[in-house]
């Protein structure tokens, strides 16, 4: 086990864990995680599959340095903490759908900044392009990517059985995010807060740079589909969406390219 590995794990306390190691096939992981969803139903937990990277560990080595959370019941004492300032910030909204909104500064900016390129027609014809083989799922070929089928992984995979309630908490359990433009792990569990009780939408996999989510009722109409597009616009300025991409797709996936850059 890396070292790397044993920071993420070390984060994750008080939560049961199953390790795969490198050399594990993609779908072998991926099956494993839906009999531990099926199992978590009656024993009140929701899995996670953590594909760790030293580009995760490094974030929670320094969240843990920076708040001083050098034993376990200090980082529960931090996730209560996060979890308050989630319920905190709904309850000063009158409507919770609008909390995309209120990302921080640097997020609204990219956000506006886009609004203008993406009116170039330029722009438009490279995304279409870029996009053409993924118009009605948008996370299946990066989940098959990542989860290869009868191929290793890459990388050391964990699946996490989180005693959440809801699985809009389990950004809270993995310091993903809150550099660049990557929101924070309170942003992001507002963000999909919102979307599980609309959708049905639940956190299926993470990495240093990446979420994928799996849809129980995706959005049907077009106009459901263009209201989405721009929240998931605000959420993660990088992953434009159309709206045949949208409608009925059962996975939804989001990427920051600031890891990948320091990779």
């Amino acid at each position: 086990m890396s070292t790397a590995c044993a920071i993420v794990i070390d984060y994750l306390a008080y939560c049961e864990y199953e390790y795969h190691g490198a050399e594990t096939a993609g779908d072998v992981i991926s099956a494993r995680y839906d009999q531990l969803a099926a199992q978590g139903e009656g024993e009140g937990f929701y899995p996670l599959i953590i594909l760790v990277t030293p580009n995760l560990a490094g974030p929670i080595e320094y969240r843990r340095e920076d708040t001083w959370l050098y034993t376990k019941e200090d980082i529960a004492r931090w996730r209560a903490r996060m979890m308050e300032e989630v319920c905190e910030t709904d309850a000063e909204r009158a409507e919770s759908i609008n909390y995309l909104r209120s990302l921080s500064p640097g997020i609204a900016r990219a956000f506006d900044e886009y609004d203008e390129k993406k009116q170039k027609e330029d722009d438009f014809k490279r995304y279409q392009a870029s996009r053409a083989e993924s118009k009605r799922s948008i996370g299946p070929p990066d989940f098959a990517r990542l989860l290869p089928v009868g191929e290793a992984v890459g990388c050391e995979a964990l699946i996490a059985k989180i005693p959440v309630k809801e699985p809009w908490e389990l950004p809270l359990w993995v310091s993903m995010g809150g550099i660049d433009f990557c929101p924070a792990e309170t942003e992001q569990a507002k963000a999909f807060r919102d979307w599980w009780q609309r959708y049905g939408a639940v956190p299926v996999m993470v990495r240093h740079d990446t979420w994928l989510l799996r849809v129980a009722r995706p959005p049907q109409t077009d106009a459901e589909c263009e209201a989405l597009a721009k929240e998931m616009l605000e959420f993660d300025y990088m992953m434009p969406r159309q709206v045949d991409m949208l409608r009925g797709a059962g996975e939804w996936w989001f990427w920051w390219d600031w890891a990948e850059e320091r990779a």
